[in-house]
């Protein structure tokens, strides 16, 4: 699990996420292992079907530094309503969610790719410890700063407003 706690404290630390690091990196790991895309194997292959095998076998390689793909790839593997709610739940802009994904996922397949075969589901232990890790109230969405209504200033002679003479 210290890779799985790397991956999390680097997402943190690259994306100022604080508490939503692990949020995200356990939203990616799902993705990764959606059933009804045929799983861990059938994301792998979506990715090489928008052209990136190079990159797969990049990430699949432990001997080899992680490179990272220009482009949306993100969008086209994912899609952007996956990006879009992902966003929601953390209260990030898409493009700061598609970054971040961009950053956690080839480090996720190089995880799960570790072994000599690439695993079905979502391992119980990584369900665990993500689960485990997740705050339970995430920080809420800045939503700037107002401007707070002033009080109608009275004179000492009246109830009139000033500046209404």
């Amino acid at each position: 699990m210290q890779l799985l706690s790397d991956i999390v404290r680097d997402t943190d630390e690259n994306f100022g996420l604080g508490n939503r690091a692990t949020v995200l990196v356990s939203e990616a790991a799902k993705c990764l292992f959606d059933s009804r895309r045929g799983g861990l194997k059938g994301f792998l292959e979506r990715l090489e079907s928008e052209g990136l095998s190079s990159d797969v076998a990049n990430w699949r390689n432990t001997a080899q530094e992680i490179r990272f793909p220009e482009g949306l790839w993100v969008d086209q593997v994912l899609g952007i309503e996956t990006i879009t709610q992902i966003g929601r739940d953390l209260g990030m802009a898409n493009a700061r969610v598609r970054t971040a994904l961009a950053y956690v996922i080839p480090h996720l397949i190089r995880y799960f790719s570790a072994g000599s075969t690439l695993p079905d589901q979502l391992p119980s232990a990584v369900q665990d410890y993500l689960a485990a890790a997740r705050p339970e109230h995430l920080a809420p969405r800045s939503r700037g700063v107002t401007q707070a209504k002033r009080p109608k200033k009275r004179s000492k002679g009246g109830d009139f407003e000033l500046g209404k003479l």
